[in-house]
């Protein structure tokens, strides 16, 4: 598909009936302490479900995140229904304001976020990340450019579940089916804070986008590359 330079990836084709799933593993609520708290996240269950259904899935990690739960990181390197992205190394947002996040003050700490998560997903799950999200969605034009540099392509989503904010599953999954249409690419979480509510809305979902004739594909997959 052809690239807009002057934004992120939002979506893939809308000729054939595929979507991307994907989800972000969030742990910026527990910086810059409890590593304990970090490896207790529902993570697990997320991942089980999707390997039980061999439902393809783009994963984007931060650095902290592999870095708590290394052994589950080195796993899902081994995964031939996952691709793993970057999701920068401590969660800080590029610009702000964002969702409350601490924002990144420099270039040069925004590239270290880069390669360090980089440099971390890769050591750890053997993949060297194709795609790069950027925390909270937040980002200026020289954050893009910068990203793309670093040997990055930026992607974002055009259906946002909710889930980091909706505790109900069945509103989560009616905001997904009401938002998701062929090329779409759907942003859930890996990892929250509180209980995480995915894999209970993975549960509901996936059989209505089956009935819907949509196809679970990789973000390579879906964008051809």
């Amino acid at each position: 598909m052809t690239l807009d330079a002057a934004r992120p990836i939002e979506h893939g084709p809308r000729d054939r009936d595929a979507i991307a799933l994907t989800f972000d593993a969030d742990l910026s609520r527990h910086l810059p302490t409890s590593r304990v708290a970090q490896r207790a996240d529902p993570h697990r269950r997320i991942i089980a479900l999707l390997k039980k259904g061999r439902v393809p899935a783009t994963l984007f990690l931060t650095g902290i995140w592999v870095e708590a739960n290394r052994e589950d990181a080195e796993a899902l390197g081994s995964e031939p229904f996952f691709e793993i992205g970057n999701h920068s190394y401590s969660h800080r947002a590029f610009a702000g304001p964002c969702f409350g996040l601490p924002v990144i003050s420099s270039p040069s700490a925004k590239r270290d976020e880069v390669l360090r998560a980089t440099a971390v997903i890769a050591e750890a799950t053997g993949r060297r990340p194709r795609y790069f999200r950027f925390p909270g969605g937040c980002h200026t034009a020289d954050d893009l450019s910068l990203v793309r540099s670093l040997g990055a392509e930026p992607v974002q989503w055009d259906v946002l579940s909710g889930d980091a904010f909706d505790a109900d599953a069945t509103s989560v999954t009616k905001r997904i089916l009401a938002g998701v249409r062929a090329g779409s690419i759907v942003v859930m979480h890996l990892s929250e804070p509180r209980v995480s509510i995915a894999a209970e809305v993975l549960t509901l979902l996936l059989p209505k986008l089956q009935a819907r004739g949509l196809g679970l594909v990789t973000l390579s997959e879906l964008l051809g590359a």
